[in-house]
């Protein structure tokens, strides 16, 4: 009985993800679908099951031919009026001679109105071909939709044909949960997954980053084009790739794109990051030897952090 319950347990899940709009192209196993509390519980009744599902995305490459690429998390006000040993203008300077298509560039602009320092750096950004990516914050599921969906379009706005994409900060890993305030359940996937739906249908060919900050269950793989899995410092990098190392259907995302973004780095450990995670399927990854992100990296750490990019 247990095992039947288990199964249809299973099935809902699959119609649930096939009747969204996935758009990587990407073999599905039942056992990517299951929430990661159960999965290894069920693993055994379902592993010889599979379904295959034809899908498109030009975001994602295949493994054999990923590059690194940056996702550099660039707080730092763009005060482009400054003379160039100025901070922070200098940071930014240093930022866009560095930058190419490898870059994604996270950035605070205003929505509301255009600010003209951000429109001048973000056009710099977009002559080299780098990607900037604005920031909305989602507050875990607890912002209302219409209100970032109101930043979303300003932004674009504002900004039309320099800012790329939309980086939903602060999101949920949760597929669900209950409230115990209001006795409902929270559909926490089902509140970016409408998000998501709205950038790719009203901005065609702009991207989506979701932060975690976290390992998420995995239906969210299905509505971003970089999930960002870690957001800590270098001391708490271990436990990360441990966890992830030890999830039984990581092997099983070749085409996804994640990201890992690391604080206080030492200098001689960039290689030694950038090579595990490369071995665990990250590609996307931004190291600072700081410990906020108001603060650009040493000009010794960030020569050799860029050089790894395209690479």
């Amino acid at each position: 009985m247990k095992r039947k319950i288990l199964f249809l347990l299973v099935l809902l899940q699959v119609f649930s993800v096939l009747s969204c709009k996935k758009t990587k192209k990407n073999q599905w196993w039942l056992l990517l679908l299951l929430n990661q509390n159960h999965a290894e519980e069920t693993t055994t009744a379902i592993q010889t099951i599979e379904f295959s599902v034809n899908q498109e995305n030009p975001v994602s490459t295949n493994q054999s031919s990923k590059k690194l690429k940056a996702l550099v998390m660039m707080s730092i006000y763009p005060a482009m009026w400054q003379e160039d040993d100025q901070e922070p203008k200098k940071y930014w300077i240093k930022l866009i001679s560095a930058a190419n298509s490898n870059y994604y560039v996270i950035v605070y602009p205003p929505y509301d109105q255009e600010n003209s320092d951000y429109t001048d750096a973000l056009g710099r950004l977009a002559l080299k071909g780098a990607i900037p990516i604005a920031y909305v914050d989602t507050n875990y599921g607890n912002v209302n939709k219409e209100d970032v969906k109101t930043k979303i379009d300003g932004l674009f706005y504002n900004y039309s044909g320099k800012v790329r994409g939309i980086y939903f900060s602060r999101v949920s890993s949760l597929y669900a949960k209950y409230n115990p305030d209001t006795g409902e359940i929270e559909h926490l996937y089902e509140y970016h997954k409408e998000l998501y739906d709205y950038v790719k249908s009203r901005y065609p060919n702009s991207f989506v980053v979701l932060g975690h900050g976290s390992i998420p269950d995995t239906s969210y793989f299905s509505i971003a084009d970089i999930n960002l899995l870690f957001v800590e410092t270098e001391s708490m990098l271990e436990g990360f790739f441990t966890k992830w190392n030890s999830l039984p259907w990581k092997s099983l995302f070749q085409n996804e794109d994640f990201a890992i973004v690391v604080r206080n780095v030492q200098l001689e450990n960039i290689n030694s990051i950038i090579q595990r995670s490369k071995e665990k399927n990250i590609y996307t990854i931004y190291l600072s030897n700081k410990g906020n992100f108001e603060e650009f990296p040493d000009d010794e750490f960030w020569n050799a952090l860029i050089i790894n990019y395209g690479n």
